[in-house]
Protein backbone atom coordinates (compact mmCIF):
# COMPACT_ATOMS: atom_id res chain seq x y z
CA UNK A 1 0.00 0.00 0.00
CA UNK A 2 2.48 2.41 0.68
CA UNK A 3 4.38 1.76 -2.14
CA UNK A 4 1.15 2.19 -4.71
CA UNK A 5 0.69 5.91 -2.62
CA UNK A 6 4.55 7.06 -3.18
CA UNK A 7 4.51 6.28 -6.69
CA UNK A 8 4.67 9.33 -8.85
CA UNK A 9 1.89 10.75 -10.70
CA UNK A 10 1.77 9.94 -14.40
CA UNK A 11 3.02 12.32 -17.10
CA UNK A 12 -0.81 12.63 -17.98
CA UNK A 13 -1.97 13.64 -14.35
CA UNK A 14 1.32 16.30 -13.85
CA UNK A 15 0.09 19.12 -11.69
CA UNK A 16 0.08 21.82 -14.05
CA UNK A 17 2.96 24.60 -14.31
CA UNK A 18 3.39 28.16 -13.43
CA UNK A 19 3.43 29.38 -16.91
CA UNK A 20 0.29 27.10 -17.50
CA UNK A 21 -1.47 28.79 -14.53
CA UNK A 22 -0.55 32.24 -15.61
CA UNK A 23 -1.71 31.77 -19.10
CA UNK A 24 -4.90 30.69 -17.68
CA UNK A 25 -5.49 33.56 -15.18
CA UNK A 26 -4.36 36.15 -17.78
CA UNK A 27 -6.98 34.32 -20.07
CA UNK A 28 -10.03 34.41 -17.66
CA UNK A 29 -9.02 38.50 -17.03
CA UNK A 30 -9.13 39.39 -20.36
CA UNK A 31 -12.63 37.61 -20.86
CA UNK A 32 -13.52 39.57 -17.52
CA UNK A 33 -12.61 42.90 -19.42
CA UNK A 34 -14.40 41.66 -22.53
CA UNK A 35 -17.76 40.56 -20.63
CA UNK A 36 -17.77 44.22 -18.61
CA UNK A 37 -17.46 45.99 -21.86
CA UNK A 38 -20.43 44.23 -23.85
CA UNK A 39 -22.45 44.64 -20.55
CA UNK A 40 -21.17 48.46 -20.26
CA UNK A 41 -22.60 48.84 -24.18
CA UNK A 42 -25.76 47.36 -23.54
CA UNK A 43 -26.30 49.57 -20.98
CA UNK A 44 -25.24 52.24 -22.45
CA UNK A 45 -25.83 52.19 -26.26
CA UNK A 46 -24.48 54.21 -28.58
CA UNK A 47 -26.41 56.91 -30.29
CA UNK A 48 -27.97 56.97 -33.48
CA UNK A 49 -26.47 60.23 -35.04
CA UNK A 50 -28.92 62.57 -37.07
CA UNK A 51 -27.84 61.70 -40.18
CA UNK A 52 -28.32 58.28 -39.60
CA UNK A 53 -32.50 58.40 -38.31
CA UNK A 54 -33.37 60.47 -41.10
CA UNK A 55 -32.53 59.80 -45.15
CA UNK A 56 -31.75 63.44 -46.55
CA UNK A 57 -31.00 64.91 -50.02
CA UNK A 58 -28.19 66.19 -51.06
CA UNK A 59 -28.14 69.83 -52.90
CA UNK A 60 -27.52 68.72 -55.93
CA UNK A 61 -30.29 65.67 -55.85
CA UNK A 62 -32.35 69.03 -55.26
CA UNK A 63 -31.48 71.63 -57.71
CA UNK A 64 -32.51 68.46 -60.43
CA UNK A 65 -35.71 67.85 -58.56
CA UNK A 66 -37.08 71.60 -59.27
CA UNK A 67 -34.97 71.63 -62.94
CA UNK A 68 -37.32 68.39 -63.97
CA UNK A 69 -40.61 70.07 -62.54
CA UNK A 70 -40.06 72.99 -64.19
CA UNK A 71 -38.96 71.03 -67.15
CA UNK A 72 -42.30 69.16 -67.27
CA UNK A 73 -43.82 72.83 -66.17
CA UNK A 74 -43.01 74.46 -69.06
CA UNK A 75 -43.81 71.42 -71.76
CA UNK A 76 -47.66 71.44 -70.26
CA UNK A 77 -47.90 75.37 -71.16
CA UNK A 78 -46.45 74.74 -74.48
CA UNK A 79 -48.80 72.19 -75.09
CA UNK A 80 -51.80 74.11 -73.58
CA UNK A 81 -51.11 76.75 -75.59
CA UNK A 82 -50.58 74.07 -78.99
CA UNK A 83 -53.68 73.31 -78.11
CA UNK A 84 -55.43 76.16 -77.33
CA UNK A 85 -53.95 77.96 -80.95
CA UNK A 86 -55.25 74.95 -82.96
CA UNK A 87 -58.74 74.62 -81.22
CA UNK A 88 -59.08 78.57 -82.04
CA UNK A 89 -57.55 78.15 -85.91
CA UNK A 90 -60.38 74.98 -86.54
CA UNK A 91 -63.33 77.61 -84.96
CA UNK A 92 -62.63 80.32 -87.05
CA UNK A 93 -62.67 78.52 -90.08
CA UNK A 94 -65.62 76.78 -89.19
CA UNK A 95 -67.10 80.54 -88.62
CA UNK A 96 -65.49 81.50 -92.11
CA UNK A 97 -66.69 78.69 -93.66
CA UNK A 98 -70.56 79.56 -91.84
CA UNK A 99 -70.61 83.15 -93.18
CA UNK A 100 -69.74 82.28 -96.63
CA UNK A 101 -72.58 79.83 -96.91
CA UNK A 102 -75.11 81.86 -95.30
CA UNK A 103 -74.50 84.81 -97.53
CA UNK A 104 -74.30 82.18 -100.70
CA UNK A 105 -77.69 81.16 -99.56
CA UNK A 106 -79.05 84.63 -98.68
CA UNK A 107 -78.38 85.54 -102.06
CA UNK A 108 -79.99 82.56 -104.01
CA UNK A 109 -83.20 83.67 -102.20
CA UNK A 110 -85.39 84.93 -104.94
CA UNK A 111 -86.18 88.25 -103.96
CA UNK A 112 -82.22 89.13 -104.24
CA UNK A 113 -81.55 87.01 -107.56
CA UNK A 114 -77.78 87.00 -106.46
CA UNK A 115 -77.10 90.20 -105.59
CA UNK A 116 -75.42 91.27 -103.19
CA UNK A 117 -75.44 94.90 -102.69
CA UNK A 118 -77.25 95.09 -99.60
CA UNK A 119 -75.99 92.04 -98.44
CA UNK A 120 -74.90 92.18 -94.28
CA UNK A 121 -74.83 90.05 -91.34
CA UNK A 122 -78.21 92.50 -89.78
CA UNK A 123 -80.06 92.18 -92.81
CA UNK A 124 -79.23 88.12 -93.74
CA UNK A 125 -80.35 87.90 -89.94
CA UNK A 126 -83.26 90.26 -90.27
CA UNK A 127 -83.81 88.05 -94.04
CA UNK A 128 -84.29 84.73 -91.82
CA UNK A 129 -81.22 83.54 -92.87
CA UNK A 130 -78.92 81.19 -89.77
CA UNK A 131 -75.92 83.39 -89.01
CA UNK A 132 -74.98 81.70 -85.37
CA UNK A 133 -73.13 82.65 -83.42
CA UNK A 134 -73.41 86.11 -84.50
CA UNK A 135 -76.40 87.54 -83.54
CA UNK A 136 -77.33 91.60 -84.16
CA UNK A 137 -77.66 93.45 -80.79
CA UNK A 138 -79.04 96.72 -81.82
CA UNK A 139 -82.37 97.81 -82.75
CA UNK A 140 -84.89 95.61 -84.62
CA UNK A 141 -85.90 94.25 -88.31
CA UNK A 142 -88.68 96.46 -88.09
CA UNK A 143 -86.84 99.31 -88.49
CA UNK A 144 -82.58 98.72 -88.55
CA UNK A 145 -80.93 96.07 -87.03
CA UNK A 146 -77.53 96.42 -85.90
CA UNK A 147 -74.25 94.89 -84.69
CA UNK A 148 -73.90 91.50 -85.42
CA UNK A 149 -70.80 90.39 -85.81
CA UNK A 150 -68.96 93.23 -83.72
CA UNK A 151 -66.60 91.87 -81.85
CA UNK A 152 -68.20 88.02 -81.75
CA UNK A 153 -66.06 85.93 -84.01
CA UNK A 154 -63.76 83.69 -81.74
CA UNK A 155 -60.66 85.52 -81.43
CA UNK A 156 -63.48 88.37 -79.95
CA UNK A 157 -63.23 90.43 -82.83
CA UNK A 158 -65.55 91.87 -85.86
CA UNK A 159 -66.79 89.69 -88.81
CA UNK A 160 -68.56 90.91 -91.50
CA UNK A 161 -70.07 90.44 -94.91
CA UNK A 162 -70.19 92.85 -97.22
CA UNK A 163 -70.88 93.79 -101.19
CA UNK A 164 -68.53 93.25 -103.43
CA UNK A 165 -67.61 94.23 -107.27
CA UNK A 166 -70.96 96.56 -107.80
CA UNK A 167 -73.26 93.80 -106.08
CA UNK A 168 -72.04 90.54 -108.04
CA UNK A 169 -69.94 89.11 -105.34
CA UNK A 170 -69.71 89.57 -101.84
CA UNK A 171 -66.53 89.29 -99.26
CA UNK A 172 -66.34 88.00 -96.01
CA UNK A 173 -63.95 90.10 -93.63
CA UNK A 174 -62.70 88.41 -90.78
CA UNK A 175 -60.60 90.06 -87.27
CA UNK A 176 -57.96 87.14 -86.68
CA UNK A 177 -55.77 89.30 -84.05
CA UNK A 178 -52.33 88.40 -85.74
CA UNK A 179 -50.56 87.73 -89.41
CA UNK A 180 -50.19 83.66 -88.41
CA UNK A 181 -53.60 83.59 -87.50
CA UNK A 182 -54.65 85.54 -90.62
CA UNK A 183 -52.12 83.53 -92.73
CA UNK A 184 -53.19 80.33 -91.96
CA UNK A 185 -57.01 81.24 -92.59
CA UNK A 186 -55.81 82.70 -95.77
CA UNK A 187 -54.07 79.60 -97.15
CA UNK A 188 -57.37 77.21 -96.61
CA UNK A 189 -59.83 79.90 -97.96
CA UNK A 190 -57.84 81.16 -100.87
CA UNK A 191 -58.43 77.62 -102.90
CA UNK A 192 -61.72 76.89 -102.04
CA UNK A 193 -64.42 76.55 -104.48
CA UNK A 194 -66.15 79.73 -105.67
CA UNK A 195 -63.14 81.79 -104.24
CA UNK A 196 -61.72 84.55 -106.14
CA UNK A 197 -58.41 84.03 -105.41
CA UNK A 198 -57.07 87.50 -106.30
CA UNK A 199 -58.73 88.73 -104.17
CA UNK A 200 -58.60 86.96 -101.25
CA UNK A 201 -56.07 88.17 -98.96
CA UNK A 202 -54.72 89.31 -95.45
CA UNK A 203 -54.12 93.19 -94.12
CA UNK A 204 -50.56 93.48 -92.66
CA UNK A 205 -51.87 95.66 -90.17
CA UNK A 206 -54.08 95.03 -86.72
CA UNK A 207 -56.62 93.37 -86.51
CA UNK A 208 -55.20 91.38 -89.33
CA UNK A 209 -58.40 91.28 -91.47
CA UNK A 210 -59.02 88.13 -93.55
CA UNK A 211 -60.71 89.30 -97.18
CA UNK A 212 -62.45 86.63 -98.47
CA UNK A 213 -64.81 87.29 -101.79
CA UNK A 214 -66.71 84.79 -103.33
CA UNK A 215 -68.03 85.16 -106.74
Amino acid sequence: MKQLFLTPYPKSCAAPSREAQSFDRRSREVRSLDEQSLDQQSRNPRPVTRRAQTAGFTLVELLFAVFFIFAALGAIIVTTNNVTSTGQHNEAAAQVQMLIDAARSWGRQPTQSQNYTDVSLDQMYCDGINISPFRSTGGDCATTATGAGGGQNVYGLDAKVVSASSGAQYAVEFGTGDLPNCQALLDKFSVAAGVVTASTECTTATPFILTVTVD
